[in-house]
């Protein structure tokens, strides 16, 4: 699910201007023949660990010091021995060894050139090596040299809130936006629309600009990538001319929010706070072995209490098989992972996030099942914030 944040409200004015100013003819065009049905169920309840479908994994304990501090990961590339981290919350982008030494950060605060105030995603340009993140006070999209120097600005039409960069040949980008109250639109180079979809409906009776509600894009894969409309349970893939097939339905079986509401934003979080609705949460990644995504899932046992029940699932194309929390209650290292951030050059490996590094560190200690993340931990002050990326890889 999508952060809801305070920085959408101070453009609101903005897209509403857009709504009146801005219109387009293109259809919105979706195919739903053949897609996978992704099940959570208790009935696959097989208990194993992590590790058991891993073909490997490793560790990266990033640096931690004024300069490099960060409160979270919301996106992460990896290039030429770097990693490229994106924090959101902070307006920073932070580059690191791939052994997770600080090497500078790119940008500043400020009004000037190559300068930001409010940032609002990351992508990557692999083939002209650029850095690319969208700035919300200029309303477009700057890029940055490899090296941390400003290149140049791309002013877009139409604010977006997400996006990811296509084959940089084709100069296309996703993004989101708000113009006539259509969620998904693929742009070329010259900042021309080729594709929009995924409206809102006509008859929502709720206050649809209320919140930044956008849903989740991946990054760039096999020619495509996917999209999701936030708590809808059906996962899309666009390619690079903007065709959208449904790929993957989560089926949740337990209290799934309903598809035609999935635009009913108050209705909705009543719903999550008393813990009445599973739903699918963003982010999630995909490579040619495995689609990760995070979900919700339904857990009313405890009335008028907040459940923020987040779980982690992993499908692997090549066995066919779903695990979810079902499957891993005895393996003390689940509940600490957190959906992709990414994924590395080549796409081999995931890129996840842990949490909770002390209460991890003392399971890790009585589990010799995870050695390599033991021996990572051993140093480990808990007194100091860190931030520990889990490469991994499925057989």
């Amino acid at each position: 699910m999508a952060r809801f944040s305070i920085k959408t409200h101070r453009i609101i004015s903005l897209l509403i201007i857009l709504c009146v100013l801005i219109s387009c003819k293109e259809k919105q065009v979706l195919k739903e023949g053949n897609f996978k049905k992704i099940s959570i169920a208790k009935s696959n309840n097989k208990q194993i660990k992590i590790n058991e479908i891993l073909d490997d994994f490793y560790f990266v304990l990033l640096e931690n010091k004024k300069e490099s501090f960060i409160s979270k990961v919301d996106r992460i590339f990896e290039f030429n021995n770097n990693l490229f981290v994106f924090d959101n919350t902070l307006n920073k982008i932070v580059v690191f060894t791939n052994k997770g030494a600080f090497v500078r950060a790119v940008g500043k605060i400020g009004g000037g050139p190559g300068e930001f105030k409010d940032l609002g995603d990351m992508a990557f340009d692999y083939n002209k090596k650029l850095i690319q993140t969208i700035c919300f006070d200029k309303n477009g999209v700057l890029n940055y040299n490899i090296d941390g120097s400003f290149s140049h600005f791309q002013r877009m039409d139409i604010p977006m809130f997400k996006f990811s960069n296509l084959n940089s040949s084709m100069g296309h980008f996703i993004g989101y936006y708000n113009e006539d109250f259509t969620n998904f639109a693929v742009f070329d180079k010259k900042n021309n629309i080729k594709f929009k979809g995924f409206k809102f409906p006509k008859n929502n009776k709720e206050d649809l600009m209320k919140y930044s509600f956008t849903g989740h894009i991946t990054t760039y894969y096999d020619n495509h990538f996917l999209y999701s409309e936030a708590i809808s349970s059906k996962i899309y893939k666009i390619d690079s001319v903007g065709n959208a097939e449904l790929k993957y339905f989560i089926d949740f079986e337990k209290k799934p929010w309903p598809e035609k509401d999935i635009y009913l934003h108050e209705s909705f979080f009543k719903n999550i706070q008393k813990g009445n609705v599973s739903f699918l949460r963003s982010p999630f990644e995909e490579n040619k072995d495995a689609l990760v995504f995070e979900y919700n899932h339904s857990n009313n046992e405890t009335p008028n209490r907040r459940v923020n029940n987040k779980k982690l699932a992993l499908y692997l194309k090549q066995s066919d098989k779903v695990y979810s929390h079902f499957n891993f209650k005895n393996d003390i290292f689940y509940q600490h992972i957190s959906a992709p951030k990414g994924k590395t050059q080549n796409g081999n490996y995931f890129i996840s996030t842990l949490s909770k590094l002390n209460e991890l560190k003392r399971k890790a200690i009585a589990d010799t099942t995870y050695k390599k993340l033991n021996d990572l931990l051993i140093n480990y002050n808990p007194d100091d914030e860190y931030i520990v990326l889990f490469f991994y890889k499925f057989k």
